[in-house]
């Protein structure tokens, strides 16, 4: 059962390719305290494309972590007010998701008879996130204030923030307390809070899944509460309940290709509009009505037409959607998102510290260099810290465990 439950710890950020056998297993317990650490091991299980499930996620893990390092780079910038520019400033869109918590959770009930160890599955989590985030945590409030310096440096040299509320992100709380988004260590880590408290309380959906088949206010508000970000995740969850129960559905070829061609057309509009249908805010506000109306579903939205594309790949309708998807090169981008998201704007603070003059000089070239510099260099740190950090702790717990973590 251990075996199964290290699975399920890592769910929101799939893991799968430490599942392979280990040929180190039969090692002293002091060499392999010392292979956790090894550059060249870790590196091989970044590389490694040979298993994974759902493989057409992998492109979406790492589209989330670019999406997000670029929208919150060009977030201020003029360019926002394009057209072109309305699925970067939707960008957080790309945050929810709960489906691998659910599909591979039930699918470990199913082997278990529907046991779930909760201790296990709580604590193997917070072993999973937390290592890598105290340590990016440290190096924000101790060593980001050297790295950059000029006219306006001293304004990101000292972040009265962590100093006095470093404690809320250990404990998962920083989305609710401070009370002001901006008063928050470490701002995006907000999704990191929202994500830990879905998963507190996934067991409960889990259970009943397993017997059915057997920075402003708006932002404190709004932006980073758990309770507006729910349904995303709950659509996950039933996405993944949906592909491990639709195993035995048989359909005629004729019912399944309508069902198909209706499907990609609801997503292509449904998608569209969630993304495009802000613009007019750059020209009108929104009504009230029609703030309320985008407000509640645009999350939801967003998240039926992701599920859709996941379905039609996983079912063989997707075609060359699901050729490109599920090509194996996104599989080690996708697993240093999770170190990307956490260092993101470490980088970007330090970048924008450093400008000798906050003139608007932003330009269509100078946003692609800046992309492709930002990008490149998020995902290079990125490679360090996952191999010197989140893969020697996600190797620590196997020893500890005595099982391979998964």
């Amino acid at each position: 059962m251990a075996d199964d439950m290290e699975e399920i710890h890592h769910a929101s950020f799939e893991r799968n390719h430490l599942s392979k056998p280990d040929e180190t297993q039969n090692n002293g317990p002091v060499i392999r305290f010392f292979l956790c650490f090894s550059l060249i091991r870790n590196t091989n299980r970044i590389l490694d494309t040979a298993r994974s499930s759902t493989r057409c996620h992998h492109i979406y893990q790492w589209h989330e972590g670019v999406e997000y390092v670029v929208g919150n780079a060009f977030i201020l910038s003029s360019l926002q007010a394009r057209f072109s520019f309305e699925i970067i400033a939707n960008a957080t869109l790309s945050v929810d998701t709960g489906l691998l918590v659910s599909y591979l959770s039930i699918r470990h009930m199913k082997k278990t008879g529907g046991k779930l160890s909760l201790s296990k599955f709580y604590f193997l989590r917070f072993w999973r996130l937390t290592p890598t985030y105290a340590f990016v945590l440290l190096f924000y409030m101790q060593i980001t204030g050297f790295l950059g310096e000029g006219p306006i440096w001293f304004l990101f040299q000292r972040n009265r923030a962590c100093e006095k509320y470093w404690w809320t992100n250990l404990l998962y709380i920083n989305n609710f307390y401070p009370t002001k988004f901006s008063n928050a260590c470490m701002e995006w880590s907000w999704y990191l809070a929202n994500d830990m408290q879905f998963y507190i309380i996934s067991p409960l959906i889990l259970f009943a899944a397993y017997r059915e088949t057997s920075e402003n206010e708006e932002e404190s508000i709004l932006y980073e509460k758990p309770y507006t970000r729910v349904a995303s995740y709950l659509v996950g969850m039933v996405l993944g309940y949906v592909l491990q129960s639709e195993k035995s559905w048989k359909t005629s070829k004729g019912i399944t290709y309508i069902f198909n061609v209706i499907g990609w057309c609801l997503t292509t509009a449904i998608s569209l509009s969630t993304v495009y249908g802000p613009y007019k805010t750059g020209r009108k506000h929104f009504t009230s009505a029609e703030n309320i109306m985008y407000g509640t579903l645009e999350c939801f939205g967003w998240s039926l037409a992701l599920a859709w594309v996941i379905f039609a790949c996983h079912r063989g309708l997707g075609g060359l959607v699901n050729s490109i998807l599920s090509a194996p090169f996104w599989i080690p981008l996708s697993r240093l998102t999770y170190c990307a998201y956490l260092i993101h704007l470490i980088l970007l603070s330090v970048r924008t510290g450093s400008l000798e003059s906050l003139a608007n000089t932003y330009s269509d070239i100078h946003v692609a260099f800046t992309f492709a510099g930002v990008v490149t260099l998020t995902y290079g740190i990125a490679f360090i810290l996952c191999v010197r950090v989140e893969y020697p702790m996600l190797e620590l717990g196997n020893l500890i465990f005595g099982k391979q973590l998964r």
